[in-house]
C-alpha cells in the first residue's frame, strides 16, 4: 500500500476524517460508484469545456449556464485561455507531467484559466454544481499549480461559479503561493505520519451520514434509510 499522489480532494477528505481517507485512497475498499450528483457534475464540466473551447451548444438541462459559457467563449477567442487544464508539480515545487506517477507530488485540474497577454496575471474560475460552500484553499491550490507551470505569473484571481444558482462566488486574490505550498507540505507530512504509524484516526463530522465506511461507530448512514 502507498499514499496516493496529493490532490485537493484527498487532503480535504483527510482533514474531515483521516480514517475515511485511508479507506478511500489507500485501502481503496469502498466501491467508487457514480452518484447522480457526481454524474451531473461530470456532465457539466464536459459540456462547459466543449462550449468554451469549441463553441458546442449546451444541452437544455444547462440553460442557466448559457450566458456565462458564451462570455467565456468570447474571451477564449481574445485572450490566452486554458480549459480543464491538467496540472501537476513535484515535491520540490517544479512543473511535471500530470500523468507522471513517479514525479507528480500534487496535481489538479483548473476548469477555466484566462491569462493577460503578457501572462503576468491569470483569472481562474471553478464550476460548482452542488450547494454553495466557499473553500478558498481549493482555489489556492489551483493558483499554485498554475504559477508553478507558468512562472511568469505574479498574481492569480480566483472564484467559484455556482451552476445551481447561476451566480458568482466570492473573488479571491491568490498570491500567497509559498503559504499554499507550505500547507500542502504539512498535509503530506501528516498523511505520511499516519502511514508510518498505521493509525488513521476516526473523526466525527457532519459527513458521517454519507460515509461508505460502514464499520465505523460514527457512521449514521443507516438513519437516512
Amino acid at each position: 500500500m502507498k499514499l496516493p499522489i496529493g490532490t485537493y480532494t484527498f487532503y480535504n477528505n483527510m482533514e474531515n476524517c483521516p480514517h475515511k481517507a485511508w479507506h478511500l485512497y489507500v485501502l481503496k475498499d469502498i466501491p467508487r460508484t457514480e452518484s447522480p450528483e457526481m454524474k451531473w457534475g461530470n456532465d457539466v464540466h464536459t459540456a462547459m469545456e466543449n462550449a468554451i473551447a469549441k463553441g458546442t451548444p449546451l444541452p437544455d438541462t444547462m440553460k442557466d449556464a448559457v450566458e456565462v459559457a458564451s462570455a467565456f467563449r468570447q474571451i477564449y477567442d481574445k485572450l490566452p485561455t486554458l480549459v480543464e487544464a491538467k496540472l501537476a508539480m513535484t515535491a520540490r515545487g517544479e512543473p511535471c507531467d500530470f500523468w507522471d506517477d513517479k514525479l507528480a507530488w500534487f496535481r489538479g485540474k483548473a476548469d477555466v484559466s484566462v491569462f493577460t497577454n503578457e501572462r503576468a496575471t491569470a483569472w481562474i474560475v471553478d464550476w460548482k454544481t452542488g450547494s454553495v460552500r466557499e473553500d478558498p484553499f481549493e482555489l489556492e491550490t489551483n493558483a499554485l499549480l498554475l504559477k508553478v507551470n507558468h512562472p511568469t505569473l505574479t498574481e492569480v484571481i480566483g472564484e467559484y461559479y455556482w451552476i445551481k444558482t447561476g451566480s458568482k462566488g466570492l473573488r479571491y486574490t491568490l498570491t500567497k503561493f509559498g503559504d499554499t505550498f507550505a500547507r500542502l507540505q504539512a498535509l503530506r507530512a501528516e498523511a505520511e505520519g499516519y502511514m508510518r504509524s498505521g493509525e488513521w484516526p476516526k473523526r466525527k463530522n457532519p459527513l458521517c451520514g454519507w460515509c461508505g465506511v460502514l464499520s465505523c461507530e460514527h457512521n449514521t448512514s443507516h438513519k437516512r434509510k
